[in-house]
């Protein structure tokens, strides 16, 4: 049996007997308790987390036997979440580009011989053309968190079809997508009524009155009902 299969074969064995010793491993894999040791070692250095128990009653448990919380993926969701995110590199407007290569990569080095080479497969029979989608800044990052904070903040953007830069007090409401053209939702603090604003075109955020405001009852399902009228 190829290192790998004994490796599959242990994890299985594992996560079938719920809790069981390095010794009672090695004597269904027929090998040395000396190479179980190894084989664990290596598996928790890809990834693969184990619950070491020392002790007479000692022995290994998966992780998630441990965590009923822990998320759990069957194989088509794993694959349709690879596809997803290797979609989304080419496509999207999110600057995520670290972070979705990471999960990949995660994905990439499943413990589960089969589903990594589902994926090397899908990366084998599918090539998807990237897109010229302008990245949106790191502010995204930020906003996120000043819409959970509700906090008066200066903004500073170029006004639609000219090339004029204002500075404006506002509180973040949330984020807006339309088409693949990413908005951020803000209360005008001046002028009580919400508006949209363009993610190209804001070029710096900063702690305004540092204090919150009572907005918590402008959401993104009624942000509508308070817009700016256009004829104002």
């Amino acid at each position: 049996m190829k290192k790998e299969q004994r490796q599959q074969h242990l994890i299985e064995l594992i996560q079938e007997l719920k809790h069981v010793t390095a010794d009672t491993l090695a004597k269904h894999l027929g090998v040395s308790k000396r190479t179980v040791l190894r084989d664990i070692q290596e598996l928790e250095a890809k990834g693969v987390h184990l619950q070491t128990h020392a002790g007479q009653k000692g022995g290994y448990r998966m992780q998630s036997q441990m965590n009923h919380n822990a998320l759990t993926f069957s194989d088509n969701e794993i694959q349709a979440l690879y596809l997803v995110l290797k979609e989304s590199l080419t496509q999207t407007a999110l600057p995520f580009d670290e972070e979705m290569d990471s999960v990949m990569d995660k994905l990439l080095r499943h413990p589960n011989v089969t589903v990594r080479q589902n994926l090397k497969h899908i990366n084998e029979v599918i090539r998807i053309e990237s897109s010229e989608t302008e990245r949106l800044s790191r502010l995204l990052h930020a906003i996120l968190v000043y819409a959970h904070e509700r906090k008066v903040m200066a903004i500073e953007y170029e006004l639609n079809a000219s090339e004029q830069t204002v500075v404006e007090n506002v509180v973040f409401i949330g984020l807006l997508c339309e088409q693949g053209l990413w908005r951020a939702v803000v209360y005008h603090i001046g002028g009580g009524y919400t508006k949209v604003i363009d993610m190209s075109s804001i070029s710096d955020i900063s702690y305004s009155f540092y204090k919150s405001i009572k907005t918590q009852d402008i959401t993104m399902d009624n942000y509508k009902v308070y817009l700016q009228n256009e004829s104002s």
